[in-house]
């Protein structure tokens, strides 16, 4: 792990490591992934404290992020994320598959997270996501209205209640 991460250090490519070594280029990125956590994470792992899906979700955090976790760690009195409770934690909340988006992820300039262990990314910030979404959907409905073109009230059915009767 450290060896590639020293290698990357190095100027060496995702690629080139991968060809190397005749691994895929996720497995490297994985590994990757894994040696840029914190030591005292990796160290946590190794000692058996903590499992394989938390340590793959810190490979989502930043060092912030990993800083923040690893202070709760050492608080008796914290309540620490762990498993799919930690990626809420790191999200702020449920995590959004980028494949859900209905806008332009790229041209939003959001930031996207890869989870390369579950193959996929995650749009963050959250309140950021939730506008473009719905700016989206807006702009889809508007595009639905005009499309349909002018109506006329008298078209429209009554509504009929019959509570009355």
């Amino acid at each position: 792990m450290e060896n590639f991460t020293r290698l990357v250090r190095e100027g060496r490519k995702v690629e080139d490591i991968a060809t190397t070594f005749g691994l895929p280029d996720l497995t490297v990125k994985r590994v990757l992934a894994l040696g840029n956590l914190l030591p005292a994470i990796r160290d946590l792992y190794r000692k058996e404290r903590i499992d394989a899906t938390t340590v793959r979700h810190l490979t989502m955090a930043s060092k912030s992020q990993q800083k923040a976790w690893l202070a709760l760690a050492d608080d008796e009195n914290a309540y620490l994320p762990t498993g799919h409770q930690l990626k809420s934690w790191l999200f702020g909340g449920q995590s959004i598959p980028v494949k859900h988006a209905l806008f332009d992820v790229e041209a939003s300039g959001l930031a996207t997270i890869a989870d390369l262990f579950a193959r996929g990314s995650a749009i963050s910030p959250m309140p950021m996501l939730w506008t473009a979404q719905n700016a989206e959907i807006e702009a889809r409905r508007a595009a639905y209205v005009d499309r349909a073109g002018p109506t006329r009230s008298s078209c429209r059915r009554p509504i009929i209640s019959r509570q009355g009767i």
